[in-house]
């Protein structure tokens, strides 16, 4: 039986430094999801809770904390969160590289409009 991210409220984090990351969150709130915003890798550190279940959403290339690193991070302390990293200039080598690293699922920016969909599959 699939989980339903709107009734169990499971975490949902957005961390880009870019402007995106609101679109992310609206895009979300519109499948009934709500996501919370960080612009950087290290906020998200300094601020959650990575021991408990959930679901982020990290771009590829930012300032500070890559979201390899931030993928590498999450491993290293054995968190449960899945992971889904967004790049606007993914490569093959790279997506390879965020799968070998943790990542449920790699996706171009320009396909945001699915963002959902890996979402809830992070909770089947």
């Amino acid at each position: 039986m699939k989980k339903d991210l709107t009734q169990e409220k499971i975490p949902v984090w957005v961390v880009d430094d870019d402007e995106v990351r609101y679109s992310i969150r609206f895009a979300l709130a519109t499948h009934g999801i709500d996501a919370r915003t960080y612009a950087s890798g290290e906020d998200f550190f300094n601020l959650v809770e990575t021991d408990q279940p959930g679901c982020l959403v990290v771009d590829l290339t930012m300032p500070g904390m890559s979201g390899i690193e931030v993928l590498k991070r999450l491993r290293d302390l054995d968190s449960p969160i899945k992971v889904i990293v967004l790049s606007g200039h993914g490569t093959i080598r790279t997506a390879v590289e965020a799968m070998e690293n943790g990542a449920i699922s790699f996706m171009e920016k320009l396909s945001l409009i699915h963002i959902s969909e890996p979402t809830r599959r992070s909770y089947i």
